[in-house]
């Protein structure tokens, strides 16, 4: 049984993406996001940034995720959050108010690492200690020994590995798309 946040009493899974600083994460979250909302699913991005950020950063992680298709994307650090919502058009002041209930099939959040949420591992050169509970595949080069059942994906995979995400933590196909 995977955690999973709350939002208006609908309970939306979440997928970590945790690894070392450099080990790709933003560009498997990148995929991520990608390839479910082609397919029909509306996701959140959220970047930790523990360092802080600055918003409007371009060429960021979290611009990245917005041009990927993420319906919202988040960037949180310690003393400051910025949202980004995916809006059709311009709405008044009740309308911005109603829009801020978070809606997604699914929550794509880079790292987090040590949340006892599911996770995908990116692996790299550099794995520092973080909280292995929870990891339901490995990206990288090579899987971690021991593999044992453990889903290994290259950078290549990602369409193997959204479909995963997609059974193991939404819960299958979208009805929509």
């Amino acid at each position: 049984m995977f955690l999973q946040a709350h939002a208006d009493e609908i309970m939306i899974p979440i997928v970590c993406i945790a690894g070392a600083s450099g080990s790709g994460k933003t560009r498997v979250a990148e995929a991520l996001v990608k390839l479910l909302t082609s397919q029909g699913y509306s996701v959140a991005a959220i970047k930790h940034a523990p360092h802080g950020h600055h918003p409007d950063r371009p060429g960021s992680d979290t611009e990245r995720f917005y041009d990927a298709g993420a319906a919202v994307v988040i960037a949180s650090s310690p003393g400051r959050r910025t949202v980004h919502y995916r809006t059709k058009d311009d709405l008044p002041v009740e309308g911005v108010i109603a829009d801020l209930h978070l809606q997604v099939d699914l929550v794509i959040a880079e790292g987090f690492s040590m949340s006892g949420l599911p996770k995908v591992l990116v692996l790299s050169e550099a794995d520092r200690p973080l909280n292995r509970e929870n990891i339901i595949a490995t990206v990288g080069d090579k899987p971690i020994p021991p593999s044992g059942s453990m889903p290994h994906f290259t950078f290549q995979e990602m369409e193997s590995l959204a479909a995963l995400v997609r059974d193991r933590v939404i819960g299958g196909p979208t009805s929509g798309g």
